[in-house]
């Protein structure tokens, strides 16, 4: 990525300049996952546009964050409109602050009280940090595959072969940094439980997300997520659910309410911003208590500031208005391209199938189904994941962009209209024709 390309252009040659002076060129780890960098200019409804004037369909939708697509008119006028009458940021309380609060424990009853965050980084180590606190305990559970942030604690997962080894996911996080976390795997009831019975007194949360995002749209068993709270209650640990993905994308409750669960505590972002920096984290008044006497040390310069909370509230109105038709809606067309593409691959003589729940979806090479799949590790071994790299990559050159990590996930919008996935469905079937062709 760093080295010079002969007669760039001027997408390529932004993204030289921008390198000399950014770290990667970027400033997340994961966007630039392909063999050539993309430099967006503008962007409007269901597309990118580059510095070249290239337009892209986008899934990727801001990471999942874009619900009713890119600069919808309404939210930025919202936006607009604070601006001019509270300015940016103040750092002091506002009436936004109850208006936002109040709109989402209507929508998360488990939600009596909530901050506001940043990121989701940040929102769940706040929530580890108060369930560290109210059970004075230090140790975690989490799940191989999850994604909770990037934060030391967290940024663990299983060695090569003992559960115990913990390895870091980063260099520079230390092995005392996650000595009280255990990495358990997804879907596996049995191992949680022994977990608990060997080191259930160490353990302050259980931390989930209840469908796993970065692990392949992995979805809990019939269950798995009840079990987890009868485990937490039975060892006095506190659920949390990391709801920044599924939180308003599986359904307008969240993954709590497609499961019928209830944590102790909720982590939500994405969506919840409407493209602003916005993350929160609540629970019930009483479990919200330490945070609320400063006993729990939470904050940040930027926390709650009139312009992330008007877009909160100006998406959390739209969603109240459109409910089960918006939801319908993008289920449908997530159902009609997840069709598509595999028989797009079919046609090409491709093995494949798609994995999909809500609007969220993920081609899968190398193999034409993964019913009965339960684990991280299990669906891992089923994706080729060069060939799904080779494929994102065909489909940049046919206008579509979707998010190279192999098992990573596709995101509609409501700006995806029938027209839309109509569109792409011609362009991926070229984009699979060619990489059939490639494997000649």
């Amino acid at each position: 990525m760093s080295e010079r390309i002969v007669n760039p252009t001027r997408a390529q040659a932004l993204f030289q300049e921008i390198s000399r002076w950014v770290a990667g060129g970027e400033t997340s780890y994961a966007r630039q996952m392909g063999t050539f960098p993309l430099v967006i200019a503008r962007s409007e409804g269901p597309f990118l546009y580059d510095e070249d004037g290239q337009r892209y369909i986008d899934y990727c939708c801001g990471y999942g964050v874009n619900l009713f697509g890119h600069n919808p008119p309404w939210l930025v006028e919202t936006v607009f409109q604070t601006i001019r009458t509270m300015g940016p940021h103040f750092a002091f309380p506002h009436r936004l602050y109850a208006e936002v609060g109040e709109r989402i424990a209507a929508f998360f009853p488990s939600i009596e009280q909530i901050r506001f965050a940043n990121s989701g980084t940040e929102a769940v180590m706040a929530a580890v940090r108060l369930a560290r606190a109210l059970t004075g305990r230090p140790g975690l559970v989490k799940f191989e595959g999850a994604y909770h942030g990037w934060a030391d604690p967290v940024c663990v997962g299983w060695g090569p072969s003992d559960p115990e080894a913990r390895a870091p996911e980063s260099a520079g996080v230390l092995p005392e940094a996650v000595a009280h976390v255990w990495v358990c795997p997804f879907n596996d009831l049995e191992a949680v439980q022994a977990c608990m019975e060997a080191h259930g007194r160490e353990i302050a949360a259980i931390l989930v997300e209840p469908v796993l995002g970065s692990g392949g749209l992995l979805t809990p068993v019939p269950g798995f997520l009840q079990g987890l709270r009868a485990l937490a209650d039975r060892w006095g640990a506190l659920l949390i659910f990391d709801e920044v993905l599924t939180g308003f994308r599986v359904a307008p409750g969240g993954a709590q309410a497609l499961y019928g669960v209830r944590p102790d505590l909720t982590v939500l972002g994405k969506i919840l911003g409407g493209g602003f920096a916005l993350a929160a984290f609540g629970g019930p008044r009483e479990l919200m208590r330490p945070v609320a006497e400063g006993r729990v040390v939470h904050g940040g310069t930027y926390t709650g500031s009139p312009t992330v909370l008007a877009a909160a509230r100006a998406v959390l109105d739209r969603l109240q208005e459109e409910g089960a038709t918006l939801y319908a809606a993008l289920a449908e067309r997530t159902e009609r391209l997840a069709q598509g593409i595999e028989s797009a691959m079919r046609a090409a003589g491709l093995v494949g199938h798609v994995r999909r729940i809500a609007s969220m979806l993920l081609p899968v090479f190398g193999t034409a189904g993964s019913e009965g799949v339960r684990t991280y590790r299990e669906l891992a071994a089923l994706q080729d994941a060069p060939r799904y790299r080779r494929f994102c990559e065909l489909l940049v050159r046919h206008g579509i962009f979707a998010h190279r990590f192999p098992l990573g996930r596709w995101f509609l919008s409501a700006a995806h209209t029938g027209e839309i996935v109509g569109e792409s469905l011609e362009r991926i079937a070229r984009a699979c024709m060619d990489l059939a062709r490639e494997a000649e």
